[in-house]
């Protein structure tokens, strides 16, 4: 996000103040620049853009409560601006407050139709198709934006995350390498850098993107990489590790919704990872209690959107429907209009409730409201999707929900439903050599992982059925 503008504000003081944190925002300090913004709305309680300027920062430090608190702010001293700063006000509200999609796209065409030369609404513009799963239209945008104004981080960001997703590795280290020559530098460059090495399998690369967060302010960040890439490999002691490591220092850098973040994303992995045949039994009571237990931990830090809806996710996952639906309930009160909420999120969470329940055909049709949105929800739709149809015996349909995660790998770099979804190829095609992909990346697994006990099993099985039809 990029909040910078025209500004109205009637302290020349505020003003100065601001136009430093702007600086250090520019170049992607976003922790150096909040004291600035905070700085200018003590000299000027009504001015707003030092609100959308915290609402951005926030938002690009995954703390969604503070981003909408502060975009709501602005909301309210609207009509104290001008014209311009009005649709980038407007903007804010719907994608931090509202998140209507539809909405925030509509504003940000008529500021662009306005200002055609201002690179900011294409900036952000191309955010908003990330948040959809249109990727292709987000490297368009960051495209635009970085032609209009290759001084913001935003653009260069944007970009790198829209190649990353589409699977573009080589163009994505070249885009950083421009910003860092640029004097640019922000920690989504290095998350990228250090997935791309990840998937290449560069692990000098990995370290040195891993040592740039020594010292800073987010150096969390760090810990979760690492977690995620153990989940990938199905080193689940390790993830546990740095997943808890990860937790407690976001909570004691003052990031509680990051870490809340982290709990939620690790229940929906424990609740995958506990099971040998893709959903654990709803009867698991160890599992029922590590899971509430996890869960409470997240909901304990905060109750955003995202919190709420991976918590929920974990509980339907696992068997809890009471539990889950009761967040549903509350995700629907408290997000009415959100897009992805409605639209994506709760179909996933009530065809997990129905897939559990052993109802298949009835987790597909939930399925069918997602489908616009459902390559911005790392994995989980087409993932439960080809459970469903394994549940099914309807193999072909399996494949092709499998394949479109495997096919993707950019679109959630470390998640553990990749590796999970190469086993479930392998279930449905009943093919050895899938099954030895699998094994290749799980090479390092604890050995006792159910998924990969289960699966050996399974590939013991063909080999003996294929060597005694041979």
């Amino acid at each position: 996000f990029d909040a910078q503008l025209e500004y109205t504000t009637s302290s020349l003081e505020a003003l100065k103040v601001y136009s430093m944190g702007r600086e250090q925002s520019q170049k992607g300090k976003t922790f150096e620049a909040n004291p600035f913004y905070k700085r200018a709305i003590e000299l000027d309680p009504n001015f707003a853009h030092a609100y959308l300027g915290l609402a951005g920062n926030y938002a690009n430090t995954n703390q969604p409560k503070l981003a909408a608190e502060c975009a709501a702010k602005a909301f309210e001293l609207r009509d104290r601006v001008s014209e311009l700063e009005k649709l980038r006000i407007a903007y804010f509200y719907y994608i931090f407050v509202t998140g209507e999609i539809d909405k925030q796209i509509e504003t940000l065409e008529l500021y662009k139709r306005t200002y055609p030369r201002d690179y900011r609404a294409t900036a952000n513009l191309s955010y908003s198709y990330a948040q959809i799963g249109q990727f292709e239209k987000m490297v368009d945008a960051a495209r635009e934006a970085v032609r209009l104004d290759s001084n913001s981080f935003v653009s260069h960001t944007n970009l790198a995350e829209s190649l990353l997703r589409l699977n573009r590795f080589t163009e994505v280290r070249e885009v950083c390498q421009r910003a860092f020559k640029q004097k640019i530098d922000n920690t989504d460059f290095h998350i990228c850098l250090y997935q791309t090495a990840f998937i290449e399998g560069d692990e000098a690369t990995m370290e040195k993107h891993l040592a740039w967060f020594i010292g800073q302010p987010n150096e969390y960040v760090a810990l979760n990489l690492q977690t995620g890439a153990a989940v990938f490999r199905g080193e689940w002691r390790r993830s546990q590790d740095f997943s808890r490591r990860a937790i407690d220092l976001a909570a004691k850098s003052d990031a509680k919704a990051v870490a809340a973040q982290y709990a939620a994303e690790q229940a929906l992995r424990i609740v995958f990872w506990s099971s040998g045949t893709g959903l654990p039994s709803a009867g698991n009571e160890r599992l029922k209690l590590v899971i509430k237990t996890q869960t409470q931990n997240a909901l304990r830090l905060e109750r955003s959107s995202l919190t709420l809806s991976r918590t929920a996710l974990a509980l339907a996952l696992a068997g809890q429907q009471r539990e889950a639906e009761r967040l549903a309930v509350e995700l629907s009160r408290e997000f009415p209009k959100d897009t992805l909420i409605n639209n994506l999120w709760l179909p996933i969470i009530r065809a997990a409730v129905e897939l559990q329940n052993g109802k298949a055909k009835e987790a597909i049709e939930e399925l069918e409201t997602a489908k616009r949105f459902e390559r911005a929800a790392e994995f989980y739709p087409q993932y439960i999707r080809g459970l469903a149809y394994l549940q099914l015996n309807i193999s072909k349909q399996a494949i092709a929900e499998f394949d479109k995660i495997l096919n993707h790998r950019g679109e959630a770099v470390l998640s553990a439903l990749y590796p999970l979804a190469r086993l479930g190829l392998a279930r449905a095609k009943k093919d050895e050599k899938e099954y030895v992909k699998f094994f290749e990346m799980w090479k390092n697994a604890d050995r006792d992982m159910p998924a990969l006990v289960q699966a050996e099993k399974e590939f013991e099985k063909i080999r003996l059925s294929n060597s005694l039809k041979g």
